[in-house]
């Protein structure tokens, strides 16, 4: 399957997933928050963009949603990388005091890890190997959030800022350490 087949199957997937948080809010959500990060793999040792929602339970502390990252790994030479990661996740509030947050975070999906090699021989002809390591990936984490003054308010939506260090166990193993903002959308 190719790069492009696969991120279009990953934003479709992680659009209805978020379609669906956002039209049972009524049911059983009061607030959704919309996610941007820059993260950071530490087995691959380059960046992603992390993008994803989450939905607030009422009158709860838990957190449901879903995220989709887009890791922008390094395309020179012979090697081709295909990484990305499509995750549900769990957040529990565990401290609340006044603009700070601490939740633990369980995480869940399918972890795409793809590599291709096609170089040429030193004898000529072309060598051409591939590894495809996809598959489930489940992890645990903690977050810290923070809300910022209303000063800096987005068009009178609250934004916040966060830090996610989780580390997977499976999948794609490795520690990975995700820093963004929130900005959350009050019940409808």
């Amino acid at each position: 399957m190719g790069a492009k087949k696969i991120r279009f199957l990953f934003l479709v997937l992680f659009s209805l997933i978020s379609c669906f948080l956002f039209s049972t809010e009524d049911l059983f959500f009061t607030n959704t928050d919309v996610k941007t990060a820059i993260t950071y793999g530490s087995d691959f040792d380059f960046f992603g963009i992390t993008m994803g929602s989450h939905s607030h339970f009422k009158g709860t502390g838990h957190r449901l949603g879903a995220e989709v990252t887009m890791w922008l790994v390094d395309r020179s030479g012979y090697k081709t990388y295909r990484v990305a990661e499509l995750n549900m996740n769990y957040h529990y509030i565990l401290y609340q005091s006044g603009p700070l947050k601490l939740y633990p975070i369980a995480s869940a999906g399918y972890h795409l890890h793809y590599e291709e090699w096609n170089q040429p021989r030193t004898h000529g002809g072309r060598l051409y190997t591939a590894r495809d390591d996809s598959g489930l990936g489940a992890g645990v984490g903690a977050g810290v959030e923070f809300e910022l003054p209303k000063v800096y308010e987005f068009q009178f939506v609250p934004l916040r800022l966060f830090v996610e260090p989780r580390y997977f166990f499976m999948g794609n193993e490795q520690l990975q350490i995700s820093v963004g903002a929130y900005v959350r959308f009050p019940g409808f």
